[in-house]
């Protein structure tokens, strides 16, 4: 049988181990094909079933799934996109400007250190913004701070960082997990909770969002009013 291209990522692939896609002339190789029926690449699930760091891929499909549900009601959501961090090319997001006394803003946003936050201003307090952190125990990045000043673009000479206690994960590679979680809970809710979260079934939960297309809020345990620190 021949070969031919496929129209998603130009591999040459075998005629026999493709897939038509809308256009009767056109293929689309197995992985693509796979990506587009499920919304993930092979390696992004991969990444989900051997229980490991989850990349941008995931906060980029889950950012795309919150700004389709609640972007009528919330700034910010939006996907990472290229920049320029210390002379290199980071897949991290060029943050649009907060609009004060409009909505409220949520963006998951990454450190640079390898881990994932939310980050939530409100209109009561746009000079203030909400980072619930999954890992407390590490410092507030340079970068992450750098983020939270390109969305306030505030007159004011500060910008409150606020660490709002939160759970805190086990081990260190669910942080994108809770990120999203976090976000949905906010985004759901309107409130800012103290969310024990089922680390457990994160992933699990995460997987069935990505079949059905659309983020529902996480399994939790337990929630509980905290005060801020």
């Amino acid at each position: 049988m021949p070969h031919v291209i496929c129209s998603s990522c130009e591999r040459l692939v075998h005629q026999g181990s493709c897939s038509f896609s809308t256009c009767r002339e056109t293929y689309m190789c197995h992985k693509c094909s796979f990506a587009q029926r499920l919304g993930l690449s092979e390696s992004a699930l991969m990444e989900i079933n051997a229980g490991s760091y989850l990349s941008d891929e995931h906060v980029n499909i889950a950012s795309s799934m919150l700004k389709e549900q609640f972007g009528a009601k919330f700034h910010g959501l939006n996907p990472p996109l290229p920049v320029r961090h210390n002379n290199e090319i980071v897949n991290e997001l060029q943050y649009p400007i907060l609009i004060c006394g409009d909505k409220d803003y949520v963006q998951i946003m990454h450190t640079g250190n390898q881990h994932w936050v939310t980050c939530i201003f409100q209109t009561a307090s746009p000079n203030t913004a909400i980072v619930p952190d999954s890992l407390r125990k590490t410092k507030l990045s340079s970068f992450l701070c750098l983020q939270v000043a390109m969305v306030a673009c505030s007159k004011e000479e500060s910008i409150t960082i606020c660490r709002k206690p939160c759970q805190q994960q086990r081990g260190s590679v669910d942080c994108a997990l809770f990120a999203i979680a976090q976000a949905t809970e906010f985004c759901s809710t309107s409130e800012i909770r103290f969310i024990d979260f089922d680390q457990s079934k994160l992933r699990e939960h995460w997987m069935s969002c990505v079949r059905a297309g659309k983020l529902t809020r996480f399994p939790a345990i337990s929630s509980r009013p905290k005060k801020t620190l």
